[in-house]
């Protein structure tokens, strides 16, 4: 049974209002929202599918969740899948899902439809291949591999994309795809794009990931820049298509769907946070998350560092609501952004002594701020592209960054003694 479910109505009546007031209730100015003049590349949805992204929504070991969009001449989709990737014919008995639809109207007014569809039950270390579409509009057949029951696993780390998206972001994350092929999944810690309903910067970002995003994981939190302001620059909520391309595990608040989610991968518990919003609810979620960790590990994304890497950036909510569970519970790992720089370091106590999680703020684009020089900081780069590539296994945590020479930029390893987090450096 198909579901179509009409988005609400009110984001297409501020469409309106902002035409009739020139966009003056946003701190970014309206044109900003807008493609450019001359557009290099095409953003406005077509019959064919386009932005088809795969996400988790249950577990990583045994489903995949793709989501795709069209414009209004196909309101309805389809996902066909087969296992027998060894076979020339394989298509001819692919098996067909109907996709939940919904229709969705731009910042600029055009309408659109977002597509999902849910494979369950599959098999540990089995490839597949699956394609999206409809009638004759189809996208290519992309190929995926799951994860085999070994305990070891790997995913890639990104900073911010946000400026320049296709021309230079592009080639970290190539980079970065091409140095871990086998990568399980990809983290991308927000501030994706610059605008956030701005749909050509949308567009260099799928284009930029291109199949990529196709056929891994792409887990994903907000960041400042996925995010509408007002006038005085206040955030009022987030890109309205954010919860239709990105689906993730409904076990967050429920007033931040998509946005805060956990993961169990392995012997880990991921858990994803939106440091834009709600941060003491978000706490309280938190500490039952974190409370009820049978897991090993316990690592923790959000887009706003607890401690700043460059000067005058101070994030009081998430130190004050998130860095004493983060402490409580032995948190391992903390993955950030914002601040456009490379840091990694754990916060001193008041006896010097450096405990509790490794932090570590990385950024993928190429806008670059000043590093500051912060007592909880053992590492700092700036000026610099990088992707972190992390491998995780019962023993330890092994952590690489990587400038796109592919020369190691920083290394560290964590270990468990007494149940708490320790950091070897190479």
């Amino acid at each position: 049974m198909r579901g179509i479910s009409i988005n609400r109505m009110y984001r297409l009546f501020f469409v309106i209002y902002l035409f009739f007031m020139g966009g003056s209730c946003y701190a970014q100015p309206h044109e900003k929202q807008l493609p450019p003049d001359r557009p290099l590349i095409r953003y406005k949805a077509g019959e064919m599918p386009d932005r088809i992204l795969m996400s988790i929504t249950d577990s990583l070991a045994q489903s995949r969740t793709i989501t795709w969009r069209t414009s209004k001449a196909t309101p309805t989709g389809t996902l066909e899948w087969s296992d027998k990737v060894k076979q020339v014919d394989f298509y001819r008995e692919a098996n067909r899902m109907d996709a939940l639809s919904e229709q969705f109207v731009t910042y600029a007014g055009d309408t659109v439809y977002y597509h999902t569809a849910t494979l369950r039950a599959l098999k540990s270390g089995q490839h597949y291949v699956y394609r999206v579409g409809e009638g004759d509009m189809w996208s290519e057949w992309i190929d995926f591999s799951m994860p085999t029951d070994e305990d070891a696993f790997q995913f890639i780390y990104m900073g911010d994309a946000q400026n320049d998206i296709r021309p230079l972001w592009s080639r970290v994350f190539r980079k970065a795809y091409a140095a871990a092929p086998a990568a399980d999944f990809v983290i991308h810690v927000g501030d994706l794009i610059n605008h956030s309903q701005n749909e050509y910067e949308w567009a260099e970002w799928f284009r930029a990931g291109d199949f990529m995003l196709a056929a891994k994981p792409q887990l994903a939190v907000r960041g400042n820049h996925e995010y509408v302001k007002d006038e005085k620059g206040v955030k009022q909520y987030s890109t309205p298509s954010w919860p239709h391309q990105f689906r993730y595990p409904p076990n967050g608040p429920s007033s931040l769907p998509n946005g805060a989610y956990f993961i169990d991968i392995k012997n880990c518990r991921f858990v994803f946070m939106d440091s834009n919003d709600a941060l003491d609810l978000q706490g309280q979620w938190l500490e039952q998350v974190l409370k009820n960790n049978t897991k090993k590990w316990a690592i923790v994304v959000c887009h706003h560092p607890v401690v700043s890497a460059t000067e005058g950036r101070i994030n009081d909510g998430v130190m004050t609501h998130w860095k004493p569970l983060f402490d409580k519970y032995n948190v391992d790992l903390v993955l950030q952004g914002h601040d456009h720089v490379y840091a990694r370091g754990r916060i001193p106590n008041s006896e010097g002594n450096r405990i509790g999680p490794t932090y570590v703020i990385s950024v993928a684009g190429r806008k670059a701020y000043a590093v500051g020089n912060h007592p909880w900081m053992e590492v700092k780069m700036g000026n610099v592209q990088t992707y972190q590539l992390v491998e995780m296994s019962d023993e330890a945590i092994v952590f690489k960054t990587y400038a796109l020479d592919g020369q190691v930029q920083d290394v560290f390893r964590i270990v468990k003694r007494d149940g708490k987090p320790v950091v070897e450096d190479n």
